[in-house]
């Protein structure tokens, strides 16, 4: 788009005709002034190139006389004196001797300076000056000052030096007390079970909030790896991005009607902005995600990369050499009722889904597959290879390895060449890229080289990244904490720098749902990423409508920019209010984590409401304020959680 700028002069204007006259009666006085002037010289010029072949003389061709002043000590001036000059010599030469090495004038003790002596002769004197502390030190490799893997290595020795000190203190007091009954066994089994009574307390008040353990501990167990000790190790590495791209993308295939008949769903948004239209080698058009999926090999669960519409119409056997038979280990996932139904569901289009398989999802969802409702294209989906789910040797949870990940799978897979740039290709104007990224883990250095490729690539296009946290992260010690810590840290530094905006979002918290006002209204498991990347997904939807308006919609730049306080902002909050009360004023923060300050200073901001009517009052007069409104609802789909109730 090129904007052309304004022209407010022009020659046939009849207000500028007198003026337009004036000036070239000006010029042309000001050229025969200048021409006056060039004639007057030149004849000057002629008439002393005359005289002077005539031999006449000029008045200013007398001598001046010049005036100077009387020096009285001139002859003074003009003598020297040879004793201050033989002095001045000596300093020199003895300045230059000190200074100078002669080679032709021998070697001898006096003359010879420090740095001509051998090694051998100084290296008695090397530990007066040198302390031991010091040489060691030189020894050493060079070392950052502020390392941080260097201060958690001190930090964690200290800790273990006094647990070490605490315990030998406890089992020499214990030794102590009790000699005289360290034979009973009943004794000692009691003080094993209270230890471990203690530890489990110790877990708790680490982990969880006590009286909401009290709360839900005779809830069935199901997929909450918090009440299912089980799956903890399982449920950690679940991708809480991927979570928040089901709900959304089960939120847009919501809007669309197959039926024909309700037209209002469609009627405000541009699906096109975030759907591509295709055809299969049978011939089926189809209207799929412009997207790409990332996750480690066995978080997929139950989704294929070759679902429904893509399979292929021939099933070739490959041709084996070997002829002893094959044996396959690996076993697919099983598909959880709601599922199996969609499933149906695409064979009978007339079968509807049963409403016992949506109530399971509540405790049957173990994978963010398990509530998908999309036939994604093959291409958007891509394990990373390099790394497997439940490996707790080659574990995804270091951020530099997240950068090393990506290099050796695109070396592998070619994904951005074979993938993103099919898709960049195909849009008629690329606006941007929207970046749903987990940063507690190895993600968000995995993310950080697709950023660099998308920016030698598309150096001029926006991206918008969401950096999501869980606010519950399991720790498994003080050191897996640091680490995650670190991680956050790392990715809110190096993705900003990448990013057009950086929007870091932690998982809503019951704290946070208390101060907004919402809790009649929304009642979720907070530590549950299937309720709380709900509420995300909600978000970040609604916040994405005003660039995907069918009219008036505004550009991906243009939204980002309005956000710019100072044309160089890249970090920028995201909050809601689920459901949207008119007498509420707060929202549910989800940026509650990262900053606790007493007093808000909002520099420019964009508010989104939908579902009102467009005469509301909702239009502010602030500058720094752009609002939208749209009368569409938020579409639920069955899969999304029943955390809503209206009071």
């Amino acid at each position: 788009m090129n904007i052309l700028h304004h022209k407010s002069y022009h020659v046939y204007n009849k207000k500028n005709i007198e003026k337009v006259r004036k000036d070239e009666e000006q010029a042309a006085a000001k050229e025969k002034e200048k021409q006056k002037k060039i004639e007057l010289a030149e004849s000057e010029a002629r008439l002393n190139l005359l005289r002077k072949k005539a031999g006449a003389k000029f008045l200013n061709d007398k001598p001046t006389a010049t005036i100077e002043h009387i020096n009285l000590f001139k002859d003074y001036e003009s003598t020297t004196n040879e004793e201050n000059e033989a002095e001045e010599k000596a300093k020199a030469e003895k300045l230059d001797r000190q200074l100078t090495m002669y080679l032709d004038k021998g070697a001898t003790a006096e003359a010879t300076p420090w740095y001509a002596k051998s090694s051998t002769s100084i290296d008695k004197y090397s530990d007066l000056y040198v302390k031991k502390s010091d040489r060691k030190k030189r020894r050493e490799p060079i070392r950052l000052k502020d390392d941080p893997l260097e201060y958690i290595e001190n930090k964690l020795k200290k800790e273990d030096k006094s647990d070490k000190e605490k315990k030998s203190k406890k089992r020499k007091r214990s030794d102590s007390g009790n000699s005289n009954h360290s034979n009973n066994i009943a004794e000692l089994r009691a003080k094993r079970l209270e230890r471990e009574r203690m530890e489990r307390e110790r877990a708790k008040r680490l982990y969880l909030d006590p009286t909401e353990a009290e709360d839900h501990k005779d809830e069935p167990t199901g997929y909450n790896s918090q009440y299912n000790r089980q799956e903890t190790l399982l449920a950690k590495q679940r991708s809480l991005s991927n979570y928040v791209g089901t709900h959304f993308w089960n939120t847009q295939e919501e809007y669309f009607d197959y039926t024909g008949q309700d037209s209002e769903k469609t009627k405000e948004i541009n699906h096109d902005a975030l759907y591509r239209a295709g055809e299969t080698a049978n011939g089926i058009v189809t209207y799929t995600p412009r997207t790409l999926i990332y996750d480690l090999k066995g978080n997929f669960g139950s989704l294929q990369k070759y679902n429904r519409l893509f399979q292929q119409s021939v099933d070739i056997e490959p041709n084996y050499s070997w002829d002893q038979g094959i044996t396959r280990i690996d076993r697919p996932v099983s598909k959880n009722r709601y599922q199996q139904e969609l499933d149906r569901m695409d064979i009978d289009y007339e079968h509807q889904m049963n409403t016992d398989a949506v109530e399971e999802l509540e405790s049957s969802v173990n994978n963010w597959s398990d509530f998908n409702r999309i036939n994604f294209h093959p291409r958007s989906i891509n394990p990373i290879v390099t790394h497997q789910a439940e490996d707790e040797v080659n574990r995804f949870d270091n951020y530099t390895i997240g950068k090393e990940a990506y290099t050796e799978n695109e070396k592998e897979a070619e994904i951005f060449d074979n993938s993103l740039r099919l898709f960049a290709e195909e849009c008629d104007s690329l606006q941007g890229f929207h970046i749903l990224t987990d940063v507690d883990d190895a993600f968000g250095g995995f993310t950080e080289g697709l950023l660099h490729d998308l920016r030698d690539e598309f150096g001029k296009l926006s991206i918008l990244t969401y950096g999501l946290s869980d606010s519950f992260a399991y720790y498994r010690n003080e050191r897996m904490k640091q680490k995650i810590e670190l991680n956050r840290a790392l990715s809110i530094t190096h993705l900003s720098e990448l990013s057009s905006v950086y929007v870091p979002i932690y998982t809503p918290t019951e704290k946070a749902l208390k101060t907004s006002g919402l809790q009649p209204y929304l009642h979720f498991n907070e530590y549950s990423r299937y309720h709380t990347s709900a509420i995300i997904a909600a978000a970040i939807e609604t916040n994405s409508l005003p660039y995907r308006l069918k009219k008036n919609p505004i550009t991906l730049a243009d939204s980002i920019s309005r956000l710019s306080y100072v044309r160089n902002t890249r970090l920028a909050t995201l909050s809601v209010s689920l459901p949207f009360m008119k007498e509420n004023t707060n929202s549910l923060p989800l940026l509650s984590h990262v900053a606790k300050i007493e007093k808000e200073d909002v520099y420019s901001q964009t508010i989104v409401t939908r579902g009102l009517q467009i005469n509301t009052d909702i239009e502010s007069i602030n500058p720094l304020q752009s609002t939208f409104n749209l009368e569409t609802l938020l579409p639920l789909p069955d899969s999304y959680p029943h955390i809503l109730t209206l009071q």
